[in-house]
């Protein structure tokens, strides 16, 4: 028993330890132990944003702990029972965030997947303990029963009218050097490789004989810090594009106030990208006068159709831009 106690502390201990690491790092502004776009990215669409999740999580993992260390040390049934209560709930929001993750925004984040298979460690051995397998089955179906619900749901409102695109910009560009009709809203992330990689290609074949608008969905603190910033910037003159490249750049650019223009902007874009199905970033609205409009997903078709119609000259990977 001693030796299937000691498994019980380590996979509980080691969750707690390991996610409150990635808790300090992020609140240190230091990055994280997942450092890939779809991770940045996903915490965007949490209501309280990536970092408070991450708190949730380690606090989760130290409370679970904590009921291992005190079930091990009384033995008493009620404190067995709620572990397993706590860990069986985990386990349904789990599964329910990975659903949505993974079918509904098609953007698997590693970080979550490690999250959930430090919770199926810590109910295998919890399972071992008690030597319950029941306690391991129910968990594996509710975990499942979370992830299916969430897969089949569609969250897009199909029974309003989407938000008005016109107001969904932070930021906009009119035509130079002369005024058009012709209107191109860029939907994109911060925490995106390739929408930076089509702002860059923007910034560097400035001017633009259409108008742009840019209408982001970081919805982060420190995103609308930078928002703000680029709003302040292209306010004085400066390119919206290369300001928004900066940003991302330099973690220094960012506003002390965030307008509530910015904030209702971006919560407008949010609903419009919902509202349309639009399940990730870049992703480009074309319109022509009032009748013909365009949409055009990634960054490839994107850079295809800007150099058709020749709003572009050229473009330039992020790869040979490096290079040379």
């Amino acid at each position: 028993m001693c030796f299937r106690y000691f498994v019980l502390h380590l996979f509980g201990l080691s969750s707690a330890l390991l996610l409150t690491l990635d808790t300090v790092l992020h609140l240190t502004q230091a990055g994280g132990l997942c450092q890939t776009q779809s991770c940045q990215a996903v915490g965007e669409y949490v209501r309280f944003g990536e970092t408070g999740l991450l708190i949730l999580g380690a606090a989760f993992f130290w409370c679970l702990w904590l009921l291992f260390f005190l079930a091990t040390r009384l033995n008493r049934p009620l404190i067995w029972h709620l572990a397993v209560l706590i860990l069986l709930a985990a386990l349904a929001f789990d599964g329910g965030l990975l659903g949505y993750q993974f079918v509904g925004l098609g953007l698997p984040c590693w970080l979550c997947i490690g999250v959930g298979v430090a919770l199926f460690a810590n109910l295998f051995s919890l399972a071992w303990v008690r030597q319950m397998w029941m306690i391991a089955f129910i968990g594996v179906v509710v975990w499942a029963g979370g992830f299916a619900a969430n897969s089949t749901l569609n969250v897009a409102p199909q029974n309003h009218e989407p938000p008005d695109l016109q107001k969904a910009a932070f930021v906009s560009k009119p035509a130079q050097p002369v005024s058009s009709d012709q209107d191109y809203y860029l939907f994109f992330s911060l925490n995106c490789g390739h929408c930076l990689e089509v702002l860059a290609n923007l910034s560097m074949s400035a001017p633009h004989e259409v108008n742009w608008h840019l209408c982001s969905l970081d919805g982060s603190a420190k995103g609308l810090r930078k928002l703000a910033w680029i709003r302040e910037q292209a306010a004085k003159g400066e390119d919206p594009f290369a300001m928004t490249v900066k940003s991302k750049q330099d973690k220094k650019q960012i506003a002390q106030e965030v307008p509530g223009a910015v904030r209702t902007a971006v919560s407008r874009a949010k609903d419009f990208f919902a509202s349309q199905g639009y399940r990730g970033v870049p992703v480009l609205v074309v319109r022509e006068g009032r009748s013909k409009e365009v949409v055009l997903t990634g960054a490839r078709s994107i850079a295809r159709f800007l150099m058709e119609r020749k709003v572009i000259d050229e473009w330039v990977h992020p790869q040979r831009q490096q290079a040379g």
